[in-house]
């Protein structure tokens, strides 16, 4: 059981990059944010990552959300580093609503495109909730959750908003993505 992480780095990816090798971000040197898939950085593909030593003991990986480790060669995919199983957007800053990032769609099922819609919190939580209930009951099995809530940009769903009217601008888009995201969590959880 996992109980208690700290994080190593104030950014996203230097603290994913630290988790699933169990590896400081300075010594996997993944100090900053992969800016976009023009630029070849990452996750170091020598890595052994938390997934590939689950599934080398019989486990059953699945990865559900932001990967942002990566995303300029097939090698750099989750699907390339101990994940079974993918749903999800490899860039940072996605429209929690379109689900594309300059323009282009970023979501994925498995290695292909995704056609599905909806607020990305809500696709992330729904799969992971699906990953879960198929787990199977006889062996074990790894579900890695990255929310990508509650990055920018503040995007929030109407009916979240109106739970915060006392906040304005983006503390209260903050807020409500906060929940948004705390919702999915229980969902998984229950």
């Amino acid at each position: 059981r996992f109980t208690t992480a700290y994080s190593t780095a104030p950014l996203g990816t230097p603290s994913r990059a630290a988790l699933l090798p169990g590896r400081s971000p300075t010594r996997i040197g993944v100090e900053f944010n992969v800016p976009d898939d023009s630029v070849d950085v990452g996750l170091p593909l020598e890595a052994k990552t938390l997934a590939e030593r689950c599934k080398a003991a019989g486990f059953a990986t699945g990865m559900v959300g932001k990967w942002h480790l990566g995303h300029s060669r097939r090698e750099q995919l989750p699907l390339a580093n101990g994940f079974t199983r993918f749903y999800g957007h490899y860039n940072g800053a996605i429209d929690y609503f379109t689900l594309e990032r300059d323009g282009e769609r970023d979501w994925h099922d498995d290695d292909r495109t995704s056609r599905d819609s909806g607020y990305s919190t809500d696709l992330i939580g729904a799969e992971a909730v699906r990953l879960v209930q198929r787990a199977p009951t006889d062996e074990p099995w790894l579900v890695y959750v990255p929310f990508n809530a509650p990055h920018g940009p503040y995007q929030a769903k109407d009916e979240d908003l109106k739970k915060y009217p006392k906040l304005e601008g983006d503390r209260r888009a903050y807020a409500a993505m906060v929940d948004s995201m705390d919702q999915a969590v229980g969902r998984i959880l229950a």
